[in-house]
């Protein structure tokens, strides 16, 4: 598998990530908790050599009351999938001022359009911000513009550093811990190993 084949798979499984993160829908259901969407996700990670597929049991109920449960305000989960929860100091604030993704990519010179799917600082909206990403350095890899190509990843790393790697990994551990075997659960565990690992690629 080349370069531009592995940006496109690693973008499909950020999408995968923000769409699952995002409350349920049909899209939801039909993309990523589906055995056809599940099957999709699982060769995505093959394709660039991480084993791991999502699979889980459903609760219950509709995957909208557990996606309630969970992280909404009234739930028992007690789950917040917003860095600002996460970090330091964003415990005297609740604002996501700490995210400001306009300035990002400004201060990056890159073109990516606005997201308006959740706050700045929500693990989905951000996932679905390095799926743009890794988009884009597929389209740069095809033109064979190197220079946009270092661009880009030294944007992902400077990203994942200082925004998405920063709680995803906590994130994840936790649903792991709150959801064992199911959806949330499994969703968390493949959100913590990834970005793990991506990180630890754009590192090296």
């Amino acid at each position: 598998m080349n370069e531009i084949e592995k940006a496109r798979c690693r973008s499909i499984v950020y999408q995968t990530l923000a769409l699952g993160f995002s409350p349920p829908t049909g899209d939801v259901l039909k993309r990523v908790a589906s055995a056809a969407g599940r099957s999709k996700i699982a060769q995505q990670l093959a394709e660039i050599g991480f084993p791991g597929e999502l699979d889980f049991r459903i609760r219950e109920g509709s995957l909208a009351e557990r996606y309630n449960q969970l992280f909404g305000r009234s739930g028992s989960g007690g789950v917040w999938p917003y860095q600002t929860h996460f970090a330091p100091e964003a415990l005297s604030t609740d604002s996501n001022e700490l995210v400001d993704l306009d300035a990002f990519v400004i201060e990056h010179g890159l073109e990516v359009p606005s997201l308006k799917r959740e706050r700045a600082d929500h693990v989905s909206t951000q996932c679905e911000f390095m799926a743009l990403l890794d988009e884009r350095e597929a389209v740069a890899l095809e033109k064979g513009d190197r220079l946009l190509v270092e661009k880009i990843r030294n944007a992902q790393a400077a990203f994942l550093e200082s925004y998405l790697g920063q709680f995803a990994p906590a994130l994840g551990a936790q649903l792991e811990r709150i959801d064992p075997g199911d959806f949330y659960g499994e969703l968390g565990g493949l959100l913590k190993r990834f970005v793990e690992a991506e990180c630890a690629r754009l590192a090296s």
